[in-house]
């Protein structure tokens, strides 16, 4: 009867003690994970929320195309052609919300490039102006919306594009040929604008996206004073190509 006295203790006392490492165990697994040390690790590219405001900035250089024109000058002769013009920079600045994969953006953009040369027709005469001067400047507002294409890593690619209106700034130009010239004075000319962007972001923080991207620009031909006297001119599309780089600032992330 002793020996019976002596083991039943040692048998409650056991399996006690396995009570008690398995509730302690639960116990360190429960705040392990109530402190997210087991919680899945988060993409370096990901975003907590898809839901954010931001800020964009962004400048770059711009090569415009050609342009197709027509222009009755003082002299009582039209003349029509082809101008060309130099290499020149844009910027652009704005605000956009981002829903996850697609963003919206509304910005305002700047351009300048000055006038090269022309190819001229008139009185059955065609040739390469001389002396061409002057230069163009486009202030847009733009709607446009992105497709950005999600990965695991910080960088993320995108396309998009967006309409809207743009304020066309032609300076005084002037120009000569061997059969006569004309010089202007300033212009100001409204017209619908386009664009389409193609780039790749880089997520350098929490808050703060570096971005790079391929732009072409474009609006549609439009009628109005070319600067050169008496009467309006008539004018193709002012399109370019051109590339940027920038920033998006990430609001209350």
């Amino acid at each position: 009867m002793a020996a019976i006295a002596i083991s039943a203790p040692s048998a409650f006392s056991s399996a006690n003690a396995e009570t008690s490492s398995k509730i302690s165990e639960e116990q360190t697994t429960k705040k392990a994970n109530n402190s997210g040390f087991n919680r899945p690790k988060s993409e370096p590219g990901a975003t907590n929320s898809s839901g954010y405001w931001y800020g964009t900035i962004a400048a770059g250089a711009l090569q415009p195309q050609n342009q197709s024109g027509y222009v009755q000058t003082h002299y009582g002769y039209a003349i029509s052609g082809t101008v060309q013009r130099n290499a020149g920079f844009s910027g652009e600045v704005g605000m956009g919300y981002n829903f996850g994969s697609v963003r919206t953006e509304l910005t305002y953009g700047y351009t300048s490039n000055s006038l090269a040369s022309a190819q001229a027709s008139a009185m059955g005469i065609s040739e390469k102006t001389k002396g061409l001067t002057g230069y163009t400047t486009t202030n847009t507002f733009i709607a446009s919306a992105y497709w950005d294409i999600k990965n695991s890593s910080r960088f993320t690619p995108y396309l998009g594009g967006g309409f809207g209106y743009g304020l066309i700034y032609q300076s005084p130009a002037a120009f000569q040929m061997n059969y006569g010239g004309s010089t202007g004075s300033s212009a100001y000319i409204s017209v619908p604008v386009y664009q389409g962007k193609v780039g790749v972001s880089y997520k350098a923080s929490s808050l703060v996206d570096i971005f790079a991207e391929g732009v072409y620009h474009g609006t549609t031909g439009y009628d109005g004073e070319s600067g050169f006297t008496p009467n309006a001119s008539q004018n193709g599309p002012l399109n370019y190509w051109g590339g940027n780089i920038g920033f998006r600032f990430r609001f209350g992330k």
